[in-house]
């Protein structure tokens, strides 16, 4: 019971010395019938595995890039003030490395958006890490408008200034970030309908 049924094929051969009919039996399983609801379902479920894989690939790529963007703060300068010093123009930059906490609050914005490229199999982890990305990269930008305010009580005075290129990079990052919020948040809920489905 529960065996396969199994084919006989009897083939007659007369070739024997004696002349007596003689028979091979060749055992040949009955073709299964192919199961096309079960197929359907996996194809179902790998068409929703490749749409996974792809939003999780486009978020890893927004959070690289928020993480990048981060990283140029180390190289650039955020702020450079102009003064004048008998007589000659003197440039004031302002830098990461020379401010401990810009610098310590630098690492942070940088590190936490590239580990939470390898959160994937937690997406609410990934949000919160990437809110926690966003709320660092403020306190950064806080940091620096303050720094920028207090280069008025040096003597002399900067007649002027202007933000640089790493002043510009994590507001550029934040986006990035927003962006991946909204794919991790959209494949929550993608993985939630398959969910569903089963």
């Amino acid at each position: 019971m529960g065996q396969t049924p199994i084919l006989v094929i009897i083939q007659l051969q007369t070739d024997s010395p004696d002349g007596a009919l003689t028979y091979n039996q060749t055992p040949t399983h009955r073709p299964k019938k192919p199961d096309r609801f079960r197929e359907m379902l996996l194809n179902t479920f790998y068409d929703y595995f490749n749409q996974i894989k792809m939003i999780q690939r486009k978020q890893s790529i927004w959070l690289f890039i928020a993480a990048l963007l981060n990283a140029g703060v180390f190289y650039f300068d955020l702020y450079r003030a102009h003064a004048t010093i008998n007589g000659a123009d003197i440039v004031m930059p302002l830098r990461v490395a020379d401010h401990y906490p810009s610098l310590l609050i630098a690492l942070v914005m940088t590190a936490l958006p590239f580990v939470t490229i390898f959160m994937f199999g937690n997406r609410k982890r990934q949000m919160r890490m990437s809110f926690v990305g966003i709320l660092a990269i403020i306190s950064f930008i806080t940091l620096l408008l303050s720094r920028v305010t207090s280069l008025s009580k040096l003597i002399p005075p900067p007649t002027s200034g202007s933000y640089w290129i790493g002043a510009v990079l994590p507001v550029i990052a934040i986006v990035f970030l927003i962006m991946a919020i909204f794919g991790i948040r959209r494949d929550e809920k993608l993985v939630k309908s398959v969910d569903r489905l089963r």
